[in-house]
């Protein structure tokens, strides 16, 4: 038997073990498999966070799609807030001129002791209604039933008002001229008198112009006012030819028989002031539309009115224009055609046209 040494038998019994049955040792895979594994774990990693970007992407891009309308809603409703106190404000202004109008006198013009005083105090009435509200007012004008006018008209110098009054009572029958008038010109600031400057001429004649009558019968039996129409107004002491808006309101006397209308007239710059006033962002545009619809003010630098200048006594008027009328200059040599573009045709702004297709 040979001998065994201590360090043989550490070896005999390392080498048993490894024959031993059940206890062989494992072997690793091979290098192809170990690779593919580890590129499965990386490429499993790749999609689980490429799947939680988007869906996190996603949610980012909802989210902020729902700050942008509710944004774009609250910018909506503070616009139309805006428009509806900027309305609110010309129809208690006009409520107050003709429940204050009837009060004192209760008679018309042409009916009154004195020829004048009737409209004098109408004229107080009609001033103090505009400093309330200097920006919105242009003019104010009250036309009674003999044909006697009362009227204030702002002019192109700032704080200078046109004061204009005809009593018809002595115009003959029959004829549109002429009565007692007054042509004054006043500064509404501080209540003075330009010394240096003429004093505008006017006919006194009878009041009850060609429009009176209809604008009469919508008036008359009614207790609150009526919006009319857009209209243009281009009064030969304004540069600019402009739109604007007016408001009618009956003047009844004591025992409800019509007596008067009186008219205010607003012209559209201040919507377009709201308009840029507000909190809209860089890339946005406001536009406010009437109900036609047609645009009555926008912040886009694009035009949406134009007046265009035409030797034909009746020219032919755009279709796709609202308010397109015509109008003679004082010399009745040349007429204007006015349009306020529909936003279907606003293509200087293209999300506009396509919003009023989609709606």
């Amino acid at each position: 038997m040979p001998a065994v040494t201590k360090g043989d038998a550490y070896r005999e019994t390392e080498a048993g073990a490894d024959n031993a049955p059940g206890l062989a040792r494992r072997r690793r895979p091979p290098l192809t498999t170990r690779a593919v594994i580890a590129i499965f774990s990386i490429v499993t990693v790749l999609i689980v966070g490429v799947t939680t970007f988007a869906v996190s992407y996603t949610t980012t891009l909802r989210t902020v799609d729902d700050i942008g309308r509710l944004y774009a809603t609250a910018i909506v409703q503070a616009g139309r807030n805006d428009v509806e106190g900027y309305f609110d404000r010309a129809s208690r202004n006009i409520k107050a001129i003709a429940k204050a109008g009837k009060r004192p006198w209760n008679v018309i013009p042409s009916d009154a002791s004195t020829d004048l005083d009737v409209i004098r105090q109408m004229h107080q009435l009609q001033i103090h209604t505009m400093l309330t509200d200097p920006n919105q007012m242009h003019v104010i004008s009250t036309i009674w039933d003999d044909g006697s006018v009362a009227s204030i008209i702002r002019t192109s110098i700032p704080d200078l008002i046109n004061i204009h009054g005809v009593n018809a009572r002595p115009i003959p029958s029959g004829s549109r001229c002429c009565g007692i008038g007054i042509t004054e010109e006043l500064f509404i600031n501080n209540m003075t008198v330009p010394a240096t400057m003429l004093t505008p001429s006017y006919p006194y004649s009878d009041g009850r112009f060609d429009g009176y009558a209809s604008m009469r019968s919508l008036v008359q039996f009614a207790s609150f006012g009526m919006w009319l129409s857009v209209g243009l107004y281009e009064p030969s002491h304004v540069a600019d030819r402009t739109y604007m808006l007016q408001l009618i309101h009956p003047i009844h006397n004591a025992s409800g028989g019509y007596m008067a209308f009186v008219g205010l007239g607003i012209t559209l710059s201040e919507l377009t002031t709201m308009a840029r006033q507000l909190d809209a962002t860089a890339n946005s545009e406001v536009f406010i539309f009437d109900g036609v619809p047609a645009i009555l003010a926008t912040t886009h630098a694009a035009p949406y009115s134009t007046f265009t200048p035409s030797t034909e006594r009746n020219p032919a008027l755009d279709p796709n224009c609202a308010s397109s009328a015509f109008f003679a200059d004082a010399n009745e040599t040349s007429f204007t055609i006015a349009c306020r573009r529909r936003p279907q045709q606003f293509t200087e702004y293209p999300p506009l046209p396509a919003l009023m297709e989609a709606h």
